[in-house]
Protein backbone atom coordinates (compact mmCIF):
# COMPACT_ATOMS: atom_id res chain seq x y z
CA UNK A 1 0.00 0.00 0.00
CA UNK A 2 3.09 2.36 0.41
CA UNK A 3 4.33 1.43 -2.77
CA UNK A 4 0.91 2.54 -4.40
CA UNK A 5 1.42 5.86 -2.19
CA UNK A 6 4.59 7.02 -3.16
CA UNK A 7 4.73 5.92 -7.06
CA UNK A 8 0.93 8.17 -6.94
CA UNK A 9 3.19 10.86 -5.44
CA UNK A 10 5.59 10.71 -8.33
CA UNK A 11 3.03 10.56 -10.86
CA UNK A 12 0.63 13.12 -9.35
CA UNK A 13 3.70 15.57 -8.79
CA UNK A 14 4.65 14.99 -12.99
CA UNK A 15 1.59 15.56 -14.17
CA UNK A 16 0.73 18.30 -11.77
CA UNK A 17 3.43 19.91 -13.47
CA UNK A 18 2.22 19.16 -16.56
CA UNK A 19 -1.32 20.00 -14.99
CA UNK A 20 -0.02 23.65 -14.50
CA UNK A 21 1.89 24.20 -17.80
CA UNK A 22 -1.36 23.92 -19.61
CA UNK A 23 -3.27 25.75 -17.21
CA UNK A 24 -0.68 28.44 -17.94
CA UNK A 25 -1.03 27.70 -21.72
CA UNK A 26 -5.09 28.16 -21.41
CA UNK A 27 -4.59 31.49 -19.51
CA UNK A 28 -2.05 32.62 -22.38
CA UNK A 29 -4.47 31.63 -25.29
CA UNK A 30 -7.17 33.31 -23.77
CA UNK A 31 -5.91 36.50 -23.63
CA UNK A 32 -3.85 36.59 -26.50
CA UNK A 33 -5.27 34.54 -29.26
CA UNK A 34 -9.23 35.68 -30.52
CA UNK A 35 -12.20 33.09 -29.75
CA UNK A 36 -11.91 31.60 -33.15
CA UNK A 37 -8.56 30.58 -32.85
CA UNK A 38 -8.91 29.71 -29.14
CA UNK A 39 -11.58 27.07 -30.55
CA UNK A 40 -9.55 25.80 -33.37
CA UNK A 41 -6.94 25.22 -30.76
CA UNK A 42 -8.68 23.48 -28.78
CA UNK A 43 -10.26 21.29 -31.42
CA UNK A 44 -6.69 19.92 -32.38
CA UNK A 45 -6.76 19.00 -28.94
CA UNK A 46 -9.91 16.89 -28.84
CA UNK A 47 -8.32 15.71 -31.83
CA UNK A 48 -5.24 14.55 -29.78
CA UNK A 49 -7.18 13.49 -27.06
CA UNK A 50 -9.75 11.42 -28.81
CA UNK A 51 -6.40 9.80 -30.64
CA UNK A 52 -4.95 8.92 -27.18
CA UNK A 53 -8.15 7.21 -25.64
CA UNK A 54 -9.16 5.67 -28.37
CA UNK A 55 -6.06 4.43 -30.90
CA UNK A 56 -4.09 2.61 -28.72
CA UNK A 57 -6.95 0.27 -28.43
CA UNK A 58 -6.13 -0.95 -24.85
CA UNK A 59 -2.55 -1.42 -25.36
CA UNK A 60 -1.53 0.76 -22.44
CA UNK A 61 -3.62 -1.42 -19.93
CA UNK A 62 -2.54 -4.77 -21.10
CA UNK A 63 0.97 -3.68 -19.69
CA UNK A 64 -0.42 -2.60 -16.62
CA UNK A 65 -2.25 -5.76 -16.33
CA UNK A 66 0.53 -8.61 -17.45
CA UNK A 67 4.36 -6.82 -16.44
CA UNK A 68 4.18 -7.71 -12.63
CA UNK A 69 2.89 -11.35 -13.90
CA UNK A 70 5.83 -11.84 -15.91
CA UNK A 71 9.56 -13.29 -16.29
CA UNK A 72 12.13 -11.00 -17.38
CA UNK A 73 12.34 -12.91 -20.89
CA UNK A 74 8.36 -12.33 -20.77
CA UNK A 75 8.40 -8.63 -20.37
CA UNK A 76 11.04 -8.46 -22.99
CA UNK A 77 8.73 -9.90 -25.83
CA UNK A 78 5.51 -7.64 -23.72
CA UNK A 79 7.34 -4.44 -24.57
CA UNK A 80 8.28 -5.75 -28.57
CA UNK A 81 4.73 -7.39 -28.66
CA UNK A 82 3.08 -3.36 -27.34
CA UNK A 83 5.68 -1.34 -29.96
CA UNK A 84 4.96 -3.82 -32.80
CA UNK A 85 0.91 -3.46 -32.01
CA UNK A 86 1.10 0.20 -31.11
CA UNK A 87 2.73 1.10 -34.26
CA UNK A 88 0.80 -1.23 -36.44
CA UNK A 89 -2.58 -0.06 -34.90
CA UNK A 90 -1.51 3.96 -34.03
CA UNK A 91 0.50 5.19 -36.99
CA UNK A 92 -2.30 4.02 -39.67
CA UNK A 93 -5.63 5.35 -37.68
CA UNK A 94 -3.56 8.30 -36.39
CA UNK A 95 -2.79 9.41 -40.23
CA UNK A 96 -6.44 8.29 -41.45
CA UNK A 97 -7.89 10.50 -38.33
CA UNK A 98 -5.53 13.73 -38.80
CA UNK A 99 -5.87 13.93 -42.52
CA UNK A 100 -9.74 13.38 -42.02
CA UNK A 101 -10.43 16.09 -39.21
CA UNK A 102 -7.71 18.56 -41.16
CA UNK A 103 -9.45 18.46 -44.46
CA UNK A 104 -13.13 18.90 -43.93
CA UNK A 105 -13.27 22.50 -42.38
CA UNK A 106 -13.13 21.19 -39.10
CA UNK A 107 -11.18 24.63 -38.38
CA UNK A 108 -11.84 28.27 -38.73
CA UNK A 109 -8.37 29.40 -39.40
CA UNK A 110 -5.91 28.31 -42.26
CA UNK A 111 -3.23 26.42 -41.36
CA UNK A 112 0.07 26.08 -43.23
CA UNK A 113 0.79 22.61 -44.92
CA UNK A 114 3.76 22.50 -42.92
CA UNK A 115 2.29 23.60 -39.28
CA UNK A 116 -0.04 20.68 -40.46
CA UNK A 117 2.23 18.21 -41.14
CA UNK A 118 4.10 18.94 -37.63
CA UNK A 119 0.99 17.94 -35.86
CA UNK A 120 0.02 14.74 -37.81
CA UNK A 121 3.97 13.48 -36.53
CA UNK A 122 3.09 14.75 -33.00
CA UNK A 123 0.19 12.65 -33.17
CA UNK A 124 1.43 9.44 -34.58
CA UNK A 125 4.61 9.64 -32.35
CA UNK A 126 1.99 10.58 -28.93
CA UNK A 127 -0.17 7.55 -29.67
CA UNK A 128 2.32 4.60 -30.78
CA UNK A 129 3.97 5.18 -27.28
CA UNK A 130 1.29 6.08 -25.55
CA UNK A 131 2.05 2.13 -24.03
CA UNK A 132 5.63 4.00 -22.13
CA UNK A 133 4.64 5.15 -19.36
CA UNK A 134 2.66 2.00 -18.00
CA UNK A 135 6.31 0.66 -18.38
CA UNK A 136 7.58 3.07 -16.15
CA UNK A 137 4.94 2.97 -13.62
CA UNK A 138 4.67 -0.84 -13.57
CA UNK A 139 8.32 -1.22 -13.26
CA UNK A 140 8.22 1.16 -10.22
CA UNK A 141 10.23 3.39 -11.79
CA UNK A 142 7.55 6.47 -11.35
CA UNK A 143 10.42 8.73 -10.07
CA UNK A 144 12.33 8.70 -13.47
CA UNK A 145 8.66 9.28 -15.43
CA UNK A 146 8.10 12.07 -13.11
CA UNK A 147 12.00 13.74 -13.72
CA UNK A 148 11.44 13.67 -17.45
CA UNK A 149 7.74 15.09 -16.91
CA UNK A 150 8.62 17.95 -15.03
CA UNK A 151 11.93 18.96 -16.85
CA UNK A 152 9.97 19.13 -20.15
CA UNK A 153 6.98 20.76 -19.31
CA UNK A 154 8.58 23.35 -17.23
CA UNK A 155 10.80 23.85 -20.20
CA UNK A 156 7.51 23.81 -22.50
CA UNK A 157 5.68 26.39 -19.90
CA UNK A 158 8.82 29.51 -20.94
CA UNK A 159 8.46 28.58 -24.62
CA UNK A 160 4.79 29.07 -24.48
CA UNK A 161 4.98 31.96 -22.10
CA UNK A 162 7.59 34.00 -24.42
CA UNK A 163 5.80 32.96 -28.06
CA UNK A 164 2.37 33.66 -26.96
CA UNK A 165 3.34 37.35 -25.85
CA UNK A 166 5.58 37.97 -28.42
CA UNK A 167 4.13 36.77 -31.25
CA UNK A 168 0.16 36.15 -30.78
CA UNK A 169 0.10 33.16 -33.33
CA UNK A 170 -1.78 29.97 -33.62
CA UNK A 171 0.57 28.62 -35.82
CA UNK A 172 3.65 29.15 -33.60
CA UNK A 173 1.43 27.71 -30.78
CA UNK A 174 0.76 24.41 -32.31
CA UNK A 175 4.27 24.37 -33.65
CA UNK A 176 5.71 25.06 -30.30
CA UNK A 177 3.48 22.23 -28.64
CA UNK A 178 3.69 19.87 -30.89
CA UNK A 179 8.10 19.73 -31.24
CA UNK A 180 8.34 19.43 -27.02
CA UNK A 181 5.82 16.58 -27.39
CA UNK A 182 7.85 14.36 -29.65
CA UNK A 183 10.48 15.42 -28.60
CA UNK A 184 9.59 13.93 -24.75
CA UNK A 185 7.91 10.64 -26.49
CA UNK A 186 12.15 10.03 -27.22
CA UNK A 187 13.74 10.71 -24.19
CA UNK A 188 11.02 8.54 -22.93
CA UNK A 189 11.59 5.71 -24.96
CA UNK A 190 15.50 6.17 -25.06
CA UNK A 191 15.60 6.16 -20.72
CA UNK A 192 13.69 3.00 -20.78
CA UNK A 193 15.42 1.05 -23.22
CA UNK A 194 18.91 1.97 -21.76
CA UNK A 195 17.77 1.08 -17.94
CA UNK A 196 16.25 -2.36 -19.29
CA UNK A 197 17.52 -2.83 -22.69
CA UNK A 198 14.69 -5.16 -23.29
CA UNK A 199 15.60 -7.30 -25.87
CA UNK A 200 13.39 -7.06 -29.26
CA UNK A 201 11.81 -10.39 -29.57
CA UNK A 202 8.03 -10.85 -30.73
CA UNK A 203 6.00 -13.83 -28.92
CA UNK A 204 3.07 -14.35 -30.77
CA UNK A 205 1.08 -16.20 -28.14
CA UNK A 206 1.64 -13.13 -25.42
CA UNK A 207 0.78 -11.10 -28.09
CA UNK A 208 -2.60 -13.42 -28.84
CA UNK A 209 -3.33 -12.78 -25.74
CA UNK A 210 -2.49 -9.37 -24.92
CA UNK A 211 -4.73 -8.64 -28.26
CA UNK A 212 -7.48 -10.90 -26.82
CA UNK A 213 -7.40 -9.03 -23.38
CA UNK A 214 -6.47 -5.49 -25.68
CA UNK A 215 -9.85 -6.43 -27.71
CA UNK A 216 -13.01 -5.56 -25.57
CA UNK A 217 -10.86 -2.99 -23.68
CA UNK A 218 -10.37 -0.90 -27.45
CA UNK A 219 -14.27 -1.49 -28.20
CA UNK A 220 -14.74 0.06 -24.86
CA UNK A 221 -12.25 2.77 -25.28
CA UNK A 222 -13.87 3.79 -28.16
CA UNK A 223 -17.54 3.72 -26.37
CA UNK A 224 -16.21 5.54 -23.44
CA UNK A 225 -14.03 8.08 -25.38
CA UNK A 226 -17.51 8.49 -27.13
CA UNK A 227 -19.66 8.74 -24.13
CA UNK A 228 -17.14 11.59 -22.47
CA UNK A 229 -16.63 13.23 -25.47
CA UNK A 230 -19.77 13.25 -27.97
CA UNK A 231 -20.87 16.18 -26.58
CA UNK A 232 -17.90 18.21 -27.43
CA UNK A 233 -17.84 16.70 -30.94
CA UNK A 234 -21.45 17.61 -31.59
CA UNK A 235 -20.69 21.35 -30.44
CA UNK A 236 -17.49 21.59 -32.37
CA UNK A 237 -18.86 20.07 -35.64
CA UNK A 238 -22.32 21.98 -35.38
CA UNK A 239 -21.10 25.58 -34.02
CA UNK A 240 -18.67 28.18 -34.85
CA UNK A 241 -15.17 27.97 -33.24
CA UNK A 242 -15.92 30.86 -31.06
CA UNK A 243 -18.93 28.78 -29.72
CA UNK A 244 -16.53 25.88 -28.95
CA UNK A 245 -14.07 27.57 -27.37
CA UNK A 246 -16.85 28.76 -24.87
CA UNK A 247 -17.63 25.49 -24.73
CA UNK A 248 -14.34 23.69 -23.94
CA UNK A 249 -13.89 26.71 -21.34
CA UNK A 250 -16.87 25.61 -19.42
CA UNK A 251 -16.31 21.46 -19.44
CA UNK A 252 -12.54 22.08 -19.33
CA UNK A 253 -11.58 19.42 -16.12
CA UNK A 254 -10.54 21.13 -13.08
CA UNK A 255 -6.47 21.89 -13.81
CA UNK A 256 -4.43 18.98 -10.64
CA UNK A 257 -7.55 17.90 -9.28
CA UNK A 258 -8.37 16.05 -13.62
CA UNK A 259 -4.93 13.93 -12.28
CA UNK A 260 -5.98 12.54 -9.13
CA UNK A 261 -8.13 9.41 -9.87
CA UNK A 262 -6.02 8.77 -12.58
CA UNK A 263 -3.19 8.63 -11.06
CA UNK A 264 -4.46 6.66 -8.28
CA UNK A 265 -6.11 3.89 -10.04
CA UNK A 266 -3.28 3.49 -12.64
CA UNK A 267 -0.72 2.48 -9.74
CA UNK A 268 -3.49 0.47 -8.23
CA UNK A 269 -4.30 -1.48 -11.10
CA UNK A 270 -1.18 -3.53 -10.94
CA UNK A 271 -1.56 -3.98 -7.47
CA UNK A 272 -5.28 -5.01 -7.35
CA UNK A 273 -4.64 -7.69 -10.38
CA UNK A 274 -1.57 -8.87 -8.44
CA UNK A 275 -3.64 -9.67 -5.17
CA UNK A 276 -6.32 -11.17 -7.44
CA UNK A 277 -4.27 -13.54 -9.74
CA UNK A 278 -1.78 -14.71 -6.58
CA UNK A 279 -4.81 -15.75 -4.13
CA UNK A 280 -8.13 -14.99 -5.42
CA UNK A 281 -8.55 -12.52 -2.65
CA UNK A 282 -11.45 -10.32 -4.15
CA UNK A 283 -12.55 -8.80 -1.00
CA UNK A 284 -8.85 -7.59 -0.43
CA UNK A 285 -8.62 -6.19 -3.91
CA UNK A 286 -12.24 -4.45 -3.56
CA UNK A 287 -10.65 -3.09 -0.13
CA UNK A 288 -7.87 -1.39 -2.35
CA UNK A 289 -10.24 0.11 -4.14
CA UNK A 290 -12.06 1.55 -2.17
CA UNK A 291 -9.44 2.83 0.01
CA UNK A 292 -8.20 5.04 -2.65
CA UNK A 293 -11.59 6.29 -3.52
CA UNK A 294 -11.00 8.28 0.20
CA UNK A 295 -8.02 9.32 -0.84
CA UNK A 296 -9.67 10.91 -3.99
CA UNK A 297 -12.43 11.92 -2.00
CA UNK A 298 -10.44 13.71 0.30
CA UNK A 299 -9.02 15.68 -2.14
CA UNK A 300 -12.06 16.37 -4.75
CA UNK A 301 -14.20 17.43 -2.40
CA UNK A 302 -13.59 20.51 -0.87
CA UNK A 303 -12.49 21.26 -4.40
CA UNK A 304 -15.90 20.91 -5.74
CA UNK A 305 -17.92 23.07 -2.77
CA UNK A 306 -14.73 25.90 -3.71
CA UNK A 307 -15.61 25.90 -6.91
CA UNK A 308 -19.38 25.68 -6.25
CA UNK A 309 -19.28 29.10 -4.42
CA UNK A 310 -16.46 30.98 -5.99
CA UNK A 311 -16.48 29.99 -9.52
CA UNK A 312 -16.57 33.17 -10.90
CA UNK A 313 -13.26 34.13 -9.65
CA UNK A 314 -12.45 30.72 -10.93
CA UNK A 315 -13.29 31.52 -14.89
CA UNK A 316 -11.73 34.78 -14.00
CA UNK A 317 -8.24 33.57 -13.91
CA UNK A 318 -8.25 30.57 -15.70
CA UNK A 319 -9.82 32.58 -18.80
CA UNK A 320 -10.79 36.45 -18.30
CA UNK A 321 -13.64 38.09 -18.09
CA UNK A 322 -14.93 37.36 -21.74
CA UNK A 323 -15.33 33.60 -20.92
CA UNK A 324 -18.37 34.22 -18.31
CA UNK A 325 -20.46 32.65 -20.90
CA UNK A 326 -19.15 29.44 -20.28
CA UNK A 327 -20.79 29.58 -16.26
CA UNK A 328 -23.54 27.82 -16.88
CA UNK A 329 -21.64 24.91 -18.78
CA UNK A 330 -19.03 25.00 -15.82
CA UNK A 331 -21.60 24.41 -13.55
CA UNK A 332 -23.42 21.87 -15.00
CA UNK A 333 -20.21 19.94 -15.68
CA UNK A 334 -19.18 20.42 -12.41
CA UNK A 335 -21.75 18.32 -10.20
CA UNK A 336 -19.66 15.33 -12.29
CA UNK A 337 -16.45 16.42 -10.22
CA UNK A 338 -17.86 14.38 -6.83
CA UNK A 339 -18.71 11.41 -8.77
CA UNK A 340 -14.79 11.29 -10.26
CA UNK A 341 -13.47 10.66 -6.69
CA UNK A 342 -12.79 6.98 -8.13
CA UNK A 343 -12.45 4.86 -11.10
CA UNK A 344 -15.77 2.57 -11.56
CA UNK A 345 -14.60 -0.04 -13.66
CA UNK A 346 -10.76 -1.31 -12.38
CA UNK A 347 -12.66 -4.07 -10.41
CA UNK A 348 -14.46 -5.25 -13.62
CA UNK A 349 -10.95 -4.76 -15.58
CA UNK A 350 -9.12 -7.32 -13.20
CA UNK A 351 -11.83 -9.90 -12.94
CA UNK A 352 -11.59 -10.26 -16.99
CA UNK A 353 -15.10 -8.66 -17.50
CA UNK A 354 -14.55 -6.40 -20.26
CA UNK A 355 -17.71 -7.81 -22.02
CA UNK A 356 -19.56 -5.77 -19.08
CA UNK A 357 -18.14 -2.51 -19.30
CA UNK A 358 -18.45 -2.72 -23.05
CA UNK A 359 -22.28 -3.29 -22.08
CA UNK A 360 -22.63 -0.89 -19.93
CA UNK A 361 -21.05 1.83 -22.01
CA UNK A 362 -23.00 0.77 -24.77
CA UNK A 363 -26.06 1.63 -23.34
CA UNK A 364 -24.71 4.73 -21.88
CA UNK A 365 -23.50 5.91 -25.71
CA UNK A 366 -27.29 5.61 -26.68
CA UNK A 367 -28.55 7.99 -24.53
CA UNK A 368 -26.26 10.07 -24.49
CA UNK A 369 -26.19 10.68 -28.04
CA UNK A 370 -29.71 10.60 -28.46
CA UNK A 371 -29.82 13.06 -25.85
CA UNK A 372 -27.03 15.45 -26.95
CA UNK A 373 -28.58 16.22 -30.13
CA UNK A 374 -32.02 16.62 -28.99
CA UNK A 375 -31.04 19.04 -25.79
CA UNK A 376 -28.94 20.78 -28.70
CA UNK A 377 -31.88 21.40 -30.51
CA UNK A 378 -34.19 22.66 -27.77
CA UNK A 379 -31.71 24.19 -25.10
CA UNK A 380 -28.58 24.88 -27.46
CA UNK A 381 -25.21 24.29 -26.12
CA UNK A 382 -25.59 23.87 -22.49
CA UNK A 383 -28.09 20.99 -23.25
CA UNK A 384 -25.09 18.74 -24.37
CA UNK A 385 -23.28 19.67 -20.72
CA UNK A 386 -26.43 18.21 -19.04
CA UNK A 387 -26.59 15.10 -21.85
CA UNK A 388 -22.89 14.39 -20.72
CA UNK A 389 -23.67 14.43 -16.89
CA UNK A 390 -26.63 12.11 -17.04
CA UNK A 391 -24.65 9.48 -18.98
CA UNK A 392 -22.29 9.79 -16.45
CA UNK A 393 -24.87 9.05 -13.15
CA UNK A 394 -26.03 6.11 -15.72
CA UNK A 395 -22.92 4.36 -16.48
CA UNK A 396 -21.75 4.73 -12.65
CA UNK A 397 -24.94 2.68 -11.79
CA UNK A 398 -24.46 0.40 -14.46
CA UNK A 399 -20.70 -0.47 -13.23
CA UNK A 400 -21.68 -1.10 -9.49
CA UNK A 401 -24.37 -3.09 -10.27
CA UNK A 402 -21.88 -5.43 -12.20
CA UNK A 403 -19.11 -5.25 -9.73
CA UNK A 404 -21.53 -5.99 -6.97
CA UNK A 405 -22.54 -9.23 -9.39
CA UNK A 406 -19.34 -10.57 -10.05
CA UNK A 407 -17.72 -9.99 -6.87
CA UNK A 408 -20.96 -11.03 -4.51
CA UNK A 409 -20.32 -7.65 -2.53
CA UNK A 410 -23.47 -6.04 -2.02
CA UNK A 411 -23.69 -2.04 -3.51
CA UNK A 412 -23.70 -0.55 -0.16
CA UNK A 413 -20.23 -2.53 1.26
CA UNK A 414 -18.43 -2.01 -1.85
CA UNK A 415 -17.70 1.85 -0.48
CA UNK A 416 -17.49 3.18 2.68
CA UNK A 417 -20.60 5.33 1.80
CA UNK A 418 -21.17 6.94 5.09
CA UNK A 419 -17.84 7.82 5.31
CA UNK A 420 -17.66 9.37 1.94
CA UNK A 421 -20.59 11.75 2.46
CA UNK A 422 -19.26 12.81 5.71
CA UNK A 423 -16.29 13.64 3.96
CA UNK A 424 -18.79 15.48 1.10
CA UNK A 425 -20.98 17.20 4.31
CA UNK A 426 -18.04 19.05 6.15
CA UNK A 427 -16.40 21.24 3.30
CA UNK A 428 -19.63 22.03 2.13
CA UNK A 429 -21.47 23.79 5.26
CA UNK A 430 -17.67 25.67 5.50
CA UNK A 431 -18.04 26.78 2.21
CA UNK A 432 -21.32 28.01 2.39
CA UNK A 433 -20.36 30.16 5.42
CA UNK A 434 -17.25 31.23 3.83
CA UNK A 435 -19.72 32.13 0.54
CA UNK A 436 -21.52 34.33 2.84
CA UNK A 437 -18.92 35.89 4.65
CA UNK A 438 -17.24 36.59 1.13
CA UNK A 439 -20.52 38.39 0.09
CA UNK A 440 -20.72 40.71 2.78
CA UNK A 441 -16.83 41.46 3.49
CA UNK A 442 -15.90 41.19 -0.49
CA UNK A 443 -19.23 41.23 -2.56
CA UNK A 444 -19.24 40.86 -6.19
CA UNK A 445 -16.95 42.89 -7.63
CA UNK A 446 -13.39 41.37 -6.25
CA UNK A 447 -14.54 37.33 -8.12
CA UNK A 448 -11.00 36.46 -7.55
CA UNK A 449 -10.02 38.00 -4.50
CA UNK A 450 -12.80 35.96 -3.14
CA UNK A 451 -11.83 32.92 -5.00
CA UNK A 452 -8.54 33.20 -3.83
CA UNK A 453 -8.95 34.14 -0.20
CA UNK A 454 -11.92 32.32 0.68
CA UNK A 455 -11.13 29.17 -0.94
CA UNK A 456 -7.62 28.39 0.27
CA UNK A 457 -8.89 29.39 3.95
CA UNK A 458 -12.09 26.53 3.42
CA UNK A 459 -9.88 24.00 2.15
CA UNK A 460 -7.45 24.52 5.12
CA UNK A 461 -10.39 24.50 7.18
CA UNK A 462 -11.41 21.52 5.92
CA UNK A 463 -8.13 19.50 5.60
CA UNK A 464 -7.73 20.19 9.77
CA UNK A 465 -11.16 18.80 10.23
CA UNK A 466 -10.46 15.97 8.28
CA UNK A 467 -7.31 15.06 10.10
CA UNK A 468 -9.20 15.91 13.58
CA UNK A 469 -12.16 13.12 12.52
CA UNK A 470 -9.37 10.73 11.49
CA UNK A 471 -9.94 10.59 7.55
CA UNK A 472 -6.24 11.56 6.99
CA UNK A 473 -3.79 9.04 8.58
CA UNK A 474 -0.34 7.78 8.43
CA UNK A 475 -0.32 5.94 4.62
CA UNK A 476 -3.65 8.39 4.08
CA UNK A 477 -5.81 4.71 4.41
CA UNK A 478 -8.41 3.81 7.14
CA UNK A 479 -8.65 -0.50 7.31
CA UNK A 480 -11.97 -1.11 6.18
CA UNK A 481 -14.04 -4.14 6.80
CA UNK A 482 -15.94 -5.58 3.99
CA UNK A 483 -17.64 -8.57 5.99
Amino acid sequence: MKLIIKDSFYLTLSKGIRTISLLILTMLASRYLTLDENGDFRKLNLLLTLSLLIIPWGIPITVSYYYKNLSKKSKDELFSNSLFLSFIQCAVFSLIVGLIFLNVHFLQNKLDVYTIILFIVQLIITVTFAFIENFFVSSNNSKSLSIVNIIVYSIQTILVTICLITTQSLVVLISVTSIIEIFKNFILIGIFTKKYRPKMKLNRKLMHEQFIYSFPIGINSVIQTVNIYIDGLFVALLFTSSDYAIYSAGSMQIPLISIITVTLSTVALPEMSKIYHDNGNIKTMVEIWANITIVGAIIIFPVFWALLFFHKGYIEIVFSEKFFDSIPIFLIYLLKLPLSCTTFSNILLVLGKQKSIVVNSSIAITVNTILSYILLNIIGIEGAAISSLIMHVLIIILQLKQTSKYTNIGIRKLLPYKELLVILFYPGCIFLLLFIGSSILVGDSENIISFLIFSLLGIIITFLIYYKRGFIRKGLFRKKQLS
